[in-house]
């Protein structure tokens, strides 16, 4: 079986290729939106990380003072007697 050939107009033509860019255009238009949704996503973890590590600098630092509370009850023991 012998297929015919089909003409295809430049009209036509032109239409199947807009028809393709509409396409394309949609795609992008969804992938930005999930570009969109995914940079808000990381603004609100740099919000979360960012308050996780001044928690972490505040137990930093209350550590460091504990330690150093720590020593001088040490001292204090020792020049009274208790250790």
């Amino acid at each position: 079986m012998i297929k015919k050939k089909k003409e295809i107009t430049i009209d036509k033509l032109a239409e199947m290729v807009q028809h393709g860019f509409e396409m394309v255009d949609k795609r992008f238009d969804d992938v930005d939106k999930r570009f969109e949704a995914v940079d808000k996503n990381m603004a609100g973890l740099k919000q979360q990380i960012q308050a996780v590590n001044n928690r972490l600098d505040v137990q930093v630092e209350n550590n460091y003072r504990i330690n150093r509370l720590e020593e001088a009850v040490e001292r204090i023991e020792k020049k009274v007697g208790m250790k």
